[in-house]
């Protein structure tokens, strides 16, 4: 947990040069009530609550998971800044938006832009060491892994076993943590695949916005045409960045 708050300390500072105002204060990080952390949950966010309660990174502190070890920082730039924290608190923020944008939760966008964060760290310098990096290396070849375990199971009858076995083969994971994510991908078919497929669509709509606008490219401006309507479907954040770029 010190560790994560280092972490996304380092992001807070350096968010100005990537996000345009506003940008949220810092998330806190809190060990997960007891039963929550028994029954294997990972660390995760939950985003501010209409009575202005703060949003929080809740950390297991019983079962070892993804934060503790060589992928914590990816995970903390994942769940707090850039990732869900920043995108869903600066959403609330925006007044002027429909209720629906501002509280909703599109599992595309929302997933996606937090990947993209994790990206978007690295490009900033702001992983600690080449063990911190490769520990996000580590992740982008989970969600990748992710996008054939879940068709697998759902288009190709790949059985509870099999499923296990080519996902602990393709990346480094515990066997209960593998078993895990296969039960979460059967309970809730394709919700692993927005992960990749949101963060895909934001990387191809800014190679397309770097080829269109050349030297007049900004990354904060960019951020800014993917953030500012809140949550919404990834078409709509494509026509966005399309009216975007007229504009500029």
């Amino acid at each position: 947990m010190t560790a994560c708050r280092a972490a996304i300390a380092r992001a807070q500072d350096a968010l100005a040069q990537w996000i345009p105002a506003p940008i949220p204060l810092a998330c806190d990080i809190l060990a997960m009530p007891a039963h929550l952390a028994a029954a294997g949950h990972a660390p995760h966010y939950t985003p501010p609550r209409l009575d202005g309660s703060p949003g929080l990174f809740w950390f297991n502190t019983q079962v070892p998971q993804t934060g503790a070890g060589w992928a914590g920082e990816a995970l903390a730039f994942h769940e707090a800044s850039p990732g869900h924290h920043l995108q869903l608190s600066r959403a609330q923020a925006l007044s002027t938006l429909p209720a629906l944008q501002r509280h909703g939760f599109v599992n595309a966008y929302g997933e996606g832009w937090a990947l993209y964060a994790e990206r978007l760290a690295d490009e900033a310098g702001l992983y600690s060491t080449p063990e911190r990096r490769l520990g996000a290396l580590v992740l982008q070849l989970f969600r990748a892994a992710r996008l054939v375990v879940d068709t697998g199971i759902h288009a190709e009858g790949w059985g509870w076993a099999h499923a296990v076995a080519w996902l602990r083969r393709t990346v480094p994971l515990p066997a209960a943590f593998a078993e895990a994510e296969i039960g979460r991908y059967v309970a809730a078919p394709g919700q692993a695949l927005s992960y990749a497929v949101g963060q895909h669509e934001l990387l191809r709509l800014r190679a397309d916005a770097q080829r269109r606008l050349g030297p007049r490219f900004r990354p904060r401006e960019f951020h800014a045409a993917v953030l500012d309507s809140g949550s919404v479907p990834l078409p709509t954040v494509g026509r966005l960045v399309d009216e975007w770029i007229a504009a500029c």
